[in-house]
């Protein structure tokens, strides 16, 4: 019999604060054979013809037909051969602060036999994509569709993610647990991901709406975090703006003021800041899920 994979226990109402969707998944030659890439989300690959060589912090990893490949959590450079189709699937598994289920700087593959949930897991989330998308979109969050689709497309889901954690633990990675069970803490991320990213952010209306003040606030959210409110609300607007980067052809002004500023200028500074690099450049070495494997 196979053995049990269990992970660490909390209580049901904290692993609801794991924000977990479908990105974008296909099946089909690769688009982008090589180049450095940054990954904002859990990506996996299902080699069905040719191979791919993954370089990692330290590592590198290659996979031919018949394996599955995990790129390494941030960054990567790869490259595959000219030949190479895969199944590809995208999609955030993400707690409340910002971490993702599993955070790796190193690549790994392994033998598709070896973990047969994968592939049938795998093959309903494309299924249902291109049933629900028939046209390829290189900007799918951003497709307009019904309830009924987002739930026929979300309900493929829990069986990939499933079979991935299942596959991965096995494999010796570790699973990031939720950093904080603070009943203030949460109450104040859901506060900030909601928030309008176009609005300010005023951080006393959120010390009151926790009964805090504003020093309470600062010293609670870093000790629990490692962060401060303001900083936790200004790293999502970055990952807006480099997501409306890759997955749209918005001009950089109309990001800029998507993401509350009203000068091109400033935004570009800032993100400069936030990043170490200027929105164009940072657009010129994003590709969308779809174009990067």
């Amino acid at each position: 019999m196979e053995p049990l994979v269990t992970t660490a226990t909390m209580r049901l109402m904290d692993w609801r604060s794991l924000d977990a969707h479908v990105l974008w998944a296909y099946k089909g030659p690769v688009v982008a054979p090589a180049g450095t890439f940054r990954n904002d989300h859990l990506v996996a690959w299902r080699l069905l013809a040719g191979r791919v060589e993954v370089r990692g912090a330290k590592t590198v990893c290659h996979a031919r037909a018949g394996e599955w490949l995990f790129p390494p959590s941030r960054h990567d450079q790869r490259r595959f051969t000219a030949d190479a189709e895969l199944i590809s699937v995208h999609f955030q598994a993400r707690w409340a602060d910002g971490r993702m289920l599993f955070e790796e700087n190193e690549p790994a593959s392994c033998p598709a036999a070896d973990f047969p949930e994968l592939d049938p897991a795998a093959t309903a989330v494309v299924d249902e994509l291109q049933m629900a998308f028939p046209a390829p979109s290189s900007n799918l969050p951003q497709e307009q569709t019904d309830l009924f689709t987002y739930l026929k497309v979300e309900n493929t889901l829990p069986k990939w993610l499933t079979a991935y954690t299942r596959t991965r633990l096995k494999m010796g990675a570790t699973l990031v647990m939720q950093g904080t069970s603070e009943p203030r803490v949460l109450q104040g991320i859901e506060f900030l991901n909601n928030w309008p990213v176009e609005k300010p952010l005023h951080a006393p209306h959120l010390a009151t709406q926790l009964n805090l003040s504003m020093s309470q606030l600062n010293r609670l959210f870093v000790a629990e975090t490692g962060k401060t409110p303001l900083r936790h609300f200004d790293d999502r607007r970055v990952e807006v703006a480099r997501n409306l980067l890759r997955t749209s052809t918005l001009q950089v002004k109309e990001i800029a003021y998507t993401v509350g500023f009203k000068q091109p200028a400033h935004f570009s500074n800032w993100f400069f800041k936030k990043t170490g690099a200027f929105p164009l450049s940072c657009r010129r070495t994003l590709l969308m899920p779809s174009q990067s494997g």
